[in-house]
């Protein structure tokens, strides 16, 4: 990736991945809410 060191690249992955897998951990809870709502109200 042309860092001088493997780990300055595992780092910025590593943080990408993170901000990912958050984004779709609420995209997650919010469709279970929407789910449960639905459910709710029905």
């Amino acid at each position: 990736m042309g860092h001088s060191d493997v780990s300055v690249t595992a780092k910025i992955y590593t943080h990408m991945v993170d901000e990912v897998f958050e984004q779709n951990r609420k995209r997650l809870a919010e469709y279970a809410n929407q789910k449960e709502q639905k459910a709710v109200n029905t």
